[in-house]
């Protein structure tokens, strides 16, 4: 009997994440971000990339766009992924501004919002260990 050989946790790390990789330079739209962002096999510096490395199509408001690329923000922060969903934020609003620049309002509300949920935990933790 031949013995198969399991990849190791470095090659099947870099599987997925050369996977992911050719599934995001193909993303026609915000929903085909989704399964790589919200994937257990890849860290939080892998999925930052590939939100740089998406093409501007993806972000890029054409019909309903606007719409499915909030709803992916929304996905995202409701499973804790805050910080992914200020960078689709960011690239929505860099790639789709004009002069009008509320969409740095937002974004900085947005920040506040989560810093302030960052606080409230600290200090929730710290009173319940006391």
């Amino acid at each position: 009997m031949q013995s198969q050989t399991l990849p190791t946790y470095d090659e099947s790390t870099q599987n997925a994440i050369k996977e992911y990789t050719k599934q995001v330079e193909h993303a026609k739209t915000p929903e085909d971000l989704l399964e790589p962002l919200l994937s257990v096999e890849l860290n939080i510096d892998e999925k930052r990339k590939l939100i740089e490395d998406a093409p501007d199509v993806v972000f890029v408001s054409v019909g309903n766009c606007s719409t499915r690329t909030l709803d992916l923000e929304t996905r995202l922060e409701n499973a804790n992924y805050d910080e992914l969903a200020q960078r689709v934020a960011y690239r929505y609003h860099l790639l789709n501004s004009s002069l009008d620049r509320d969409w740095c309002k937002e974004l900085i509300e947005l920040d506040i919002t989560l810093r302030w949920i960052v606080q409230r935990r600290a200090v929730y933790e710290f009173l319940y260990f006391i």
